[in-house]
């Protein structure tokens, strides 16, 4: 007799697209790394350049890159890994629950699965068929209850690092004019312009964003901030 054929395991359809891993946490950290070394250091840079030298502010922004390269990056190990820290606690409470109250699972992830669709007796059907694996039964009911997996945890290393690195890059960018030597803060707010027009543009690729909305927000974010950091800095000069 022949055997009926198995079905395959890979994908069975063409659906016409693929989704990029947003689980990772290096894109937010990225972003976030990059607007905040360029809005952070051009802002400073025109702070100190209202009542300092040239020389003062190219120090000062050195300083605040590896300051703030260092900061955002233990941060977002930080938070990463407490977040990373905290949905295993909940794994260890969902293992110990589907442990001792097996019944109680098994009904509460058919009523969740009812809660979506399906019929009583699928429900019933696919919950035990997911309830024979123990992590994939951790898995399913935390994605259904909180709304995250487990298996899809972000890296904390991954999140640091692209912070670290995009934050250096971007607070290098407004410095550029005065480690040239030209010393000038109107080429400075130049370059962080430019550097946050590129940013917002390129986030656009990831979030489908019109470039133009993307990139003309961070400039906006950017120059409020630099523009607020400036006026304050004419006004510390002129009391101390």
């Amino acid at each position: 007799m022949s055997q009926p054929d198995t079905p395959s395991k890979g994908p069975a359809f063409d659906v016409g697209h693929t989704h990029p891993d947003i689980s990772g946490g290096w894109l937010r950290a990225a972003t976030f790394g990059a607007m905040d070394g360029l809005v952070s250091n051009t802002a400073l840079i025109a702070g100190v350049a209202a009542g300092e030298s040239a020389h003062a502010v190219t120090v000062a922004g050195i300083a605040g890159l590896l300051a703030g390269a260092f900061s955002m990056a233990l941060g977002e190990y930080s938070s990463v890994t407490t977040a990373n820290e905290q949905i295993e606690s909940e794994v260890h409470v969902e293992r110990r629950a589907l442990r001792t109250r097996p019944q109680a699972e098994r009904a509460e992830l058919i009523g969740m699965l009812m809660g979506i669709g399906l019929t009583e007796q699928t429900a019933q059907a696919a919950t035990d068929e997911i309830h024979r694996d123990e992590d994939r039964a951790v898995n399913v009911h935390l994605v259904r209850e909180i709304g995250v997996n487990p298996a899809e945890k972000p890296s904390a290393w991954l999140a640091a690092s692209a912070s670290f690195a995009m934050f250096a890059v971007g607070a290098l960018i407004p410095l550029i004019p005065y480690l040239l030597g030209y010393g000038s803060l109107a080429a400075g707010v130049a370059c962080g312009a430019v550097g946050l027009l590129i940013a917002g543009g390129l986030t656009a690729r990831f979030t489908r964003k019109p470039a133009w909305w993307a990139a003309g927000r961070q400039l906006l974010f950017g120059a409020v901030a630099v523009a607020a950091t400036y006026l304050l800095g004419l006004l510390v000069a002129a009391v101390i």
